[in-house]
Order: C-alpha cells, then structure tokens, then sequence
C-alpha cells in the first residue's frame, strides 16, 4: 500500500483503531509507519480551512470579506453564485 493510501485509510480510520491499522498494513516498515505518524500528526495540527459568507444579493453592496475586499459592483450570477 502506498504512503498516501495509507494515510487516507488511517485518516479515515477512528483513532483509536488507527494503531491496530497501522500495524497490520505497515508490517514491518518502521519507516513507512513513521512517515505516516508523522502526516497524521500534521494534518491533527491544521485547523478547518477559513470561510466567508458571500453575499448572495446585489444589495450587499459595500460589504467587506475577510478583512480586506469591498464589494463595488454586482456584475452577474450563475448556477454557483453572484460575481462581483
């Protein structure tokens, strides 16, 4: 099994399984169980990505996204949303 099969399947796996798991698909490569500790390890530390509402309707215009980007001018809207 790959590196990063093995990392979907122990993602996907409770933690508390997730040693039973690795034992059984890492066999006796030490390096490869490391290497996948070690992604589970850093993808534990990565929070959710960060998200901002949308405005949805040309009445929002103004209204200010992550800090930093002013609405000016609705131009249109689609299947997936508005464009601005």
């Amino acid at each position: 099994m790959t590196e990063e099969a093995l990392f979907e399947l122990a993602l996907n796996t409770p933690p508390a399984a997730r040693a039973a798991v690795l034992d059984r698909e890492c066999g006796g490569n030490a390096e490869l169980r490391v290497r996948v500790e070690a992604l589970l390890a850093a993808d534990a530390t990565v929070g959710p990505a960060p998200t901002a509402t949308a405005p949805t309707t040309p009445d929002e215009r103004g209204v200010i996204l992550a800090g930093k980007y002013k609405l000016i001018e609705h131009i249109g809207e689609g299947g997936m949303g508005s464009v601005w």
